[in-house]
């Protein structure tokens, strides 16, 4: 069952449990009855009161119908009404229950901020400014902290009817927009304050809340583990998946919840089927056992709901809808034919509901659901599919629904591949990828199952793209589209590891000071394909030249993991690796990539990669060529972000004042694990620096903290921040870290510790040096780690370190980096003057015992070469 098709229907099925069925829809049936009766309580009052209570409560009533209609906008109106009614009663729990009604109608329309922060409000939760609602990037409190101040508030709260609903609430809007961590904490009160009010309906709501939210963890540490590789994550990832499925077939033995806590369990087991099958044959005990346990509940469970399918005309008729759709979904994956056209016949009557209901982004879905039954290969009809889908795709376009518009198109894109319409199916790929572009920061920060698996939902758009256009025999302008595509795709997945909503970046091919060469690689994993593409730049016509090949996958894969993983061990040092074990695999790789395009890339210049996957981990200057010259002796080298670049600027050297900071040795070392030793080369490093430097000013040690750091930073003006100390680079933004005396910062606080600098001084970082990081070990991605620090300081150029060189060459090696700029190189040029330095200077006897790549090749140039 493994592959892409399934991952991207799978992405389509994770909204329906989430937004529809698990955040807002599961709670209409059982809220406007208990909000009802909230304004329903007898209260003896004046005539007058009387009236406007009456007011109030039909206001409610009305809300919930037409939220169970799907019409947000005008139940958010009643509820607006409603909520002012019991404000001049004086009503608080009346004001409470309209509040949490208008965050339903929030959800509904996609404001799931607006919403927190209408929750927070409705159960007194508003503590420290709505901290609860914000995203880790919005402050510089540890998860920890945020935790600890979030449990102190909630043990605050009184239990009662509408903390306990709003709180069950709460929970879904933080798992939407993220806060996994605050919804588990949150869903874990509403929980304990349902039991003791007895409310059984109540409890198994919840049970299906907290359900989804374990998913929402289950999906973010897979993805961790699709990104790094690191094995602790799957295993991670199935226990999470196992208290997912645990608390759904609890919350199914309420009658409230008893439809989606099934469906939602059934779409888990089918998903863990087809991600643990492939993984079977690592032989691996646990996933094996896991497995074994999984396959067994999936056709009980079937043939449970298809019994009791007359249960799905007792929900709300839009949660009718969704239900329906779900169930459709997870049949599919079934991949048995009698299933097949029980799962169409289940999208057709959803479809018919919709219609009826007038609601066109039900009817999107139903369309584009039933396209995809359609498309299967066991039914392929592709007729059909291609009406339905076409259908899907205008509805979705009339009412500007571009988050599940991208989808459609991406699947009528498919269809007209598969019928072989190659020109068609280029051009809706396109507009699917321009809708992609328009929403995708919305999709980011809205909803979580996107942002966490970006490689499975997202890249397959660009690759499918990619692999048609390179398919078709492509021209000069298809190859110049190509390398806007793989730009894109590599640049889109820095929003998303960052979690930000944008960067401030230009595509390479429009810079004004052109590298000699780019080299853009793309990893087709579906096709099994390597791609790459490399751009000549011509100084007198003005124009490119693009040159196509492609390279063994297989051999690519092997070669880039065993060298990988001989660079990212721990020990990894010059006494302890075979030179001849990396020179193998360093010729190998150049063979791949640079061999095929020998012929036409100029003798000497710069280079600038764009690289793709595990290969971000691996310095090109590493590459030996047949006669055992590296890369580097002919070429300077810079890593790209994704093909984009801040404008590049040349630095003059002489007008530059440096910020030098660096820690040997602080409290932040032994902070928690992972532990750091104590780095005894440090001073001598940042006297060098500071002798090779016309202005500049020093933090060394406890001078080094992460308040005196930020007070620098924005309050004066440093083009050049060298930052000696501990780091880590990883695909887990959590975990890309640098050390100053007293604190780790992680990306995310760069971030925040950064900002307050003005719009116009954000360039002013025209070069970021990070002298002692290191890669995570095994992390794939880590590369990811690397680009982050480099947007998030705002730096035109970031020197980085892949591996730590414990060794007194850095001081050295950095002096005769510096001395370059100081000789007005540019920077990639000053960079390989001292790799070359170290590689081979008979004038320096001090360098012969630092030939070895260990001590020159971990450092990379990322962003400007000039």
């Amino acid at each position: 069952m493994a592959g892409k098709k399934v991952l991207f229907s799978r992405s389509v099925q994770s909204l329906l449990n989430y937004i529809f069925l698990g955040a807002f829809i599961a709670c209409i049936c059982v809220l406007g009855g208990q909000f009802n009766s909230i304004g329903l309580s007898p209260v003896f009052a004046s005539t007058g009161s009387e009236q406007l209570r009456s007011k109030a409560q039909d206001f409610t009533a009305t809300g919930h119908e037409q939220l169970g209609l799907g019409k947000a906008e005008p139940a958010l109106g009643n509820w607006e009404k409603a909520t002012e009614a019991y404000t001049q009663l004086g009503d608080t729990e009346g004001i409470a229950g309209s509040q949490i009604n208008q965050s339903l109608a929030l959800q509904a329309l996609g404001q799931y901020r607006r919403a927190c922060r209408i929750l927070l409000t409705a159960i007194k939760l508003d503590y420290q400014d709505n901290l609860a609602c914000k995203q880790p990037n919005e402050t510089d409190i540890k998860n920890q902290q945020q935790l600890k101040f979030l449990q102190e508030a909630l043990e605050k709260l009184e239990n009662s009817k509408v903390a306990t609903i709003g709180l069950r609430n709460l929970g879904d809007v933080l798992r939407v927009i993220g806060n996994l961590n605050n919804s588990e904490l949150v869903l874990k009160k509403s929980l304990e304050t349902a039991k003791i009010s007895n409310s059984f309906s109540e409890v198994s709501t919840v049970l299906l809340n907290y359900g989804n939210t374990k998913r929402g963890l289950y999906n973010r540490t897979r993805n961790l583990y699709e990104r790094t590789g690191l094995p602790n994550y799957i295993i991670d990832a199935i226990e999470k998946a196992e208290e997912s499925l645990k608390l759904y077939q609890e919350g199914s033995d309420g009658e409230a919840s008893k439809v989606q806590s099934k469906l939602n369990r059934l779409s888990l087991l089918l998903e863990l089927a087809d991600w643990l099958e492939p993984e079977l044959k690592r032989q691996n005990i646990k996933i094996k056992d896991k497995f074994a346990q999984i396959q067994p509940q999936i056709q009980p469970l079937v043939k449970e709901i298809l019994n009791s399918s007359n249960s799905f005309s007792n929900l709300p008729p839009i949660q009718s809808i969704y239900a329906k759709l779900n169930l459709s979904l997870s049949l599919k994956e079934l991949k048995l034919n009698d299933k097949l056209l029980v799962a169409i016949e289940y999208a057709k009557d959803a479809l018919q509901q919709a219609k009826k209901l007038q609601n066109k982004r039900a009817e999107a879905y139903a369309y584009g659901i039933l396209g995809k039954l359609y498309k299967d290969e066991q039914i392929n009809q592709l007729s059909l599919a291609e009406s339905s889908t076409k259908k899907a795709v205008y509805l979705s376009q009339s009412i500007k629904a571009k988050d599940i518009a991208y989808q459609w198109q991406y699947q009528l894109g498919q269809i007209y591949e598969k019928n072989g319409n190659t020109e068609e199916a280029i051009a809706v790929y396109n507009v699917a990828l321009d809708t992609l572009e328009a929403v995708r920061q919305d999709l980011l920060s809205i909803n979580p199952d996107v942002q966490f698996s970006f490689r499975e939902n997202v890249k397959p758009v660009y690759d499918d793209l990619i692999h048609l256009l390179l398919e078709s025999e492509p021209n000069q302008d298809r190859l110049k589209q190509i390398t806007t595509v793989i730009g894109q795709l590599q640049f889109a997945e820095l929003p998303n590891f960052l979690q930000c909503s944008s960067l401030d970046l230009i595509p390479l091919s429009e810079v004004n000071h052109q590298p000699d060469a780019a080299f853009y690689t793309i990893v087709l994993e579906e096709k099994q394909k390597i791609e790459v593409i490399v751009s000549l730049y011509n100084n007198q016509s003005k124009l490119h030249q693009y040159h196509h090949y492609s390279v063994n996958f297989t051999e690519f894969q092997n070669t880039v993991k065993l060298l990988g993983s001989i660079l990212q061990k721990r020990n990894f040092r010059p006494s302890g690796t075979s030179f001849t074990e990396i020179s193998s695999y360093s010729q190998k790789l150049y063979q791949l990539l640079i061999v095929p395009a020998k012929s036409y890339l100029p003798k000497t210049g710069t280079l600038v990669f764009v690289l793709d996957s595990e290969l971000q981990s691996i310095p090109m200057a590493l590459l030996q060529d047949e006669d055992n010259h590296y890369l580097v002796e002919k070429y300077s080298i810079t890593v790209s972000l994704g093909a984009r670049s801040r404008e590049p600027k040349f630095l003059p050297w002489q007008q530059s004042r440096i910020l030098i900071a660096g820690v040997s040795q602080g409290p932040s070392f032994k902070q928690e694990e992972p532990y750091f030793e104590e780095l005894i080369n440090i001073k001598p490093e940042l006297d060098e620096v500071e002798k090779n430097t016309i202005k500049s000013e020093i933090l060394y040690n406890e001078d080094f903290t992460k308040r005196s750091f930020e007070n620098k930073v924005n309050n004066s003006i440093f083009p050049v921040l060298h930052i000696a100390t501990h780091g880590i680079f990883s695909s887990d933004p959590e975990q890309t870290i640098i050390l100053a005396s007293d604190d780790r910062i992680n990306i995310r606080q760069l971030d925040r510790l950064l900002r307050r600098r003005s719009e116009s001084s954000r360039d002013t970082i025209e070069l970021l040096v990070l002298s002692a990081c290191q890669t995570a070990t095994g992390d794939k991605r880590a590369g990811l780690g690397i680009a982050g620090v480099a947007v998030q300081a705002g730096a035109r150029s970031t020197l980085a370190s892949l591996w730590n060189v414990s060794d007194k060459s850095t001081a050295l090696f950095m002096g005769e980096f510096y001395r370059g700029l100081n000789d007005n190189l540019t920077k990639a040029e000053a960079l390989r003057k001292a790799q070359i330095a170290f590689l081979k200077n008979p004038d320096r006897k001090d360098y012969n015992s630092y030939s070895h790549p260990y001590y020159w090749a971990p450092f990379i140039l990322v962003g400007s070469w000039l």
